[in-house]
């Protein structure tokens, strides 16, 4: 997949328009924004054959064609390190980046492609995104 397509998807990841807004009253001193409520955690759709590193699901959504996952990672390195050895091991091949600011990759196996991002945002803090995309 080319990084122009990565980049094209990243929207995937935000908020549906109907959640509401974080503001600066709703985030935790030093912590991620909050104000996503109703997003927390795993939704019950996500499929049990894409393996996610262990932590905190900060945001999950399933938006009908895929679901955005988003898991606190003090270690943003080791948490991206980690969620590739995972779909590496699960059967998805795939390639990936690593930048002064974080990694990214995208991983496929005959049902979905996998795009994952380990970053500190400034809506989560450290944390590995996801975006999963089901084929077909």
């Amino acid at each position: 997949m080319g990084l122009a397509v990565i980049l094209s998807l990243a929207g995937c990841s935000a908020a549906p328009s109907t959640a509401p807004a974080a503001t600066p009253e709703a985030s935790a001193p030093g912590g991620p924004a909050t104000g996503l409520e109703g997003y927390e955690g795993l939704p019950d759709t996500f499929p049990s054959d894409v393996p996610l590193i262990e932590g905190d699901v900060l945001y999950g959504i399933d938006v009908g064609t895929g679901w955005s996952i988003v898991i606190a990672r003090d270690d943003i390195a080791a948490g991206y390190s980690d969620a590739e050895a995972l779909l590496t091991a699960a059967g998805f091949a795939g390639s990936s980046s690593t930048t002064a600011d974080g990694s990214f990759g995208a991983f496929d196996n005959d049902r979905y492609t996998v795009q994952i991002t380990a970053t500190d945002s400034a809506d989560y803090g450290p944390s590995v995104q996801y975006v999963v995309i089901k084929k077909g």
